[in-house]
């Protein structure tokens, strides 16, 4: 949640009216209150450690870039999506103080990069402005250097960068797991976790 609600709607006026109901901070309000119920639906699931993503700048990709006109990071979205992940971070201070045995954290995806990674505006592929919009648009040649884009399409990161995201995450969340055991509940037959 977060980046879609952004790129494919609030920032979509010609399609959807959103932008003219809320203001960037009501509908980041809206979003969080929507992301607290599902994470709270999980935790009722039995779910017990989570990683949770912030939004990334949406502004900076170049579905959205094209969309305004410009060359350069939209700040309008950017900050957008910054009130969102101010909104998550207390959201998730407040689950892991309100939820018994509940481990939520916080996943921030900005972190360097290697200097090769240098194409950051630009897909890598030629996009497609009908069918799929911003997607890549079907029987092209992608670029021969795609370990140096960040943006596969208008929208999405290379599996470079999402290869790089992940094991950031995972980095980050390993912490939480080394003194854990991943056990099966014989009678439920559900995996929890457990001191061992």
């Amino acid at each position: 949640m977060g980046n879609n609600d952004y790129i494919n709607n609030y920032f979509l006026p010609k399609y959807y009216k959103t932008s003219s109901v809320y203001t960037p901070e009501q509908y980041a309000q809206a979003l969080i209150e929507q992301y607290s119920q599902q994470l709270q639906d999980l935790y009722k699931s039995g779910a017990r450690m989570f990683g949770v993503f912030a939004a990334g700048y949406s502004g900076c990709t170049p579905g959205i870039m094209n969309e305004f006109g410009m060359n350069s990071c939209v700040d309008e979205v950017n900050s957008a999506v910054m009130l969102f992940n101010s909104h998550l971070n207390t959201t998730i201070n407040d689950l892991n103080n309100k939820l018994v045995d509940a481990k939520f954290i916080l996943l921030d995806g900005s972190f360097e990069y290697p200097n090769d990674l240098n194409v950051t505006d630009t897909p890598c592929c030629a996009v497609s402005s009908n069918s799929g919009k911003g997607q890549c648009a079907p029987n092209q040649v992608p670029c021969s250097n795609r370990q140096n884009y960040y943006f596969w399409d208008a929208f999405h990161p290379t599996e470079r960068v999402n290869v790089l995201a992940g094991t950031k995450a995972y980095e980050t969340l390993s912490s939480f797991y080394t003194s854990k055991t991943i056990a099966l509940s014989k009678e439920k037959e559900t995996g929890y976790i457990s001191d061992a």
